[in-house]
């Protein structure tokens, strides 16, 4: 059944208004009536629903996207994708399962339209997300490796020295953001 919906645009947006249509109406009245049926109930369901997917499908069609705003669309989910989960176990493969891509695709697609590897980005954006707290928090370090998706502070600082020249320590206390906590 799932590959019928995906002839429709009822999968982008999971809502509807038929209108006067009275043909999806006539198919939601003859189910309630197939209900109640006291023989091959399955049968008649099974003819209605397929008549209701058939409406569905010729009502509210797929809208073709073009090949190239898909793959920014793919890109676009990825990064919002791990700007909503960067404090959790989050990898390529991870992401390319909620896309419901392969990895190796995810992979390029992401190089090739913002210039780093999704597994990069996510290392930014968590160094990025550890800087903002250093500055504007008085929390431990250990804990705020911990909110930007590290469980161990070692490791998260020696990424933070890689890719900051110093650690989380001694940028905090150069920042001048935090002098004024």
């Amino acid at each position: 059944m799932g590959e019928y919906f995906k002839r429709t645009s009822l999968l982008d947006v999971p809502y509807f208004h038929y209108g006067r249509d009275d043909r999806v109406r006539l198919c939601h009245e003859k189910m309630f009536e197939a209900y109640s049926l006291p023989e091959n109930r399955d049968l008649m369901m099974n003819s209605i629903l397929y008549e209701y997917l058939y409406l569905l499908a010729s009502k509210f069609p797929r809208k073709y996207i073009p090949p190239k705003e898909r793959k920014i669309s793919y890109v676009e989910e990825a990064l919002r994708y791990i700007e909503n989960n960067y404090a959790h176990q989050v990898n390529i493969q991870v992401i390319a399962d909620h896309l419901n891509i392969e990895r190796t695709y995810l992979y390029r697609l992401f190089k090739d339209i913002t210039g780093t590897s999704p597994q990069e980005y996510l290392l930014d954006f968590r160094i990025r997300r550890a800087c903002s707290l250093l500055r504007k928090t008085d929390l431990p370090v250990n804990d705020i490796a911990r909110s930007v998706g590290y469980h161990d502070a070692l490791y998260f600082s020696r990424l933070f020295k890689q890719k900051k020249g110093q650690t989380p320590t001694q940028y905090r206390a150069e920042t001048p953001d935090a002098a004024s906590r």
